[in-house]
């Protein structure tokens, strides 16, 4: 298996989002997550090489500020801009997913309540008629 060859011990499809169960919001959410995320290890890798890269160029040439070193790390900084963005981007999205999951599941639990309630309610009533009792059922 090429997962343990590269001495990782667990499989990668465990951590995909199964669309089966998931809205179509829920997919959105988790497509635009891991879009996200890919962004942010790109950015990564990019900042990686030009912190490698910068470390090696001369912040002075020819007794002036070498343009290069200034150009590198107007990027580098704008790099980081961009990771501190994509993380605040991130924390928002989660934050609206996690709003909106909680009023889901407590509408659900609401209905599910409210149709205990009616089947109770429907019990007495049936009770009610069998044993000659036509009172309006208790609520």
């Amino acid at each position: 298996r090429a997962n343990r060859e590269l001495g990782a011990d667990f499989d990668l499809a465990q951590f995909a989002h199964s669309p089966i169960d998931q809205s179509l919001e829920d997919r959105n959410h988790f497509n635009r997550q891991d879009l996200r995320r890919v962004l942010v290890v790109i950015v990564l890798a990019i900042l990686s090489g030009a912190l490698a890269f910068g470390t090696r160029i001369p912040s002075m040439a020819a007794g002036k500020p070498n343009p290069k070193f200034v150009q590198l790390w107007a990027g580098v900084i704008a790099l980081i801009l961009v990771l501190s963005i994509l993380a605040m981007v991130d924390w928002i999205s989660i934050r609206f997913y996690a709003r909106r999951r909680r009023m889901e599941l407590l509408e659900e639990g609401v209905g599910l309540i409210e149709q205990q309630r009616r089947a109770k309610q429907t019990s007495r009533s049936h009770s009610a008629e069998q044993n000659g009792h036509h009172d309006q059922p208790l609520p």
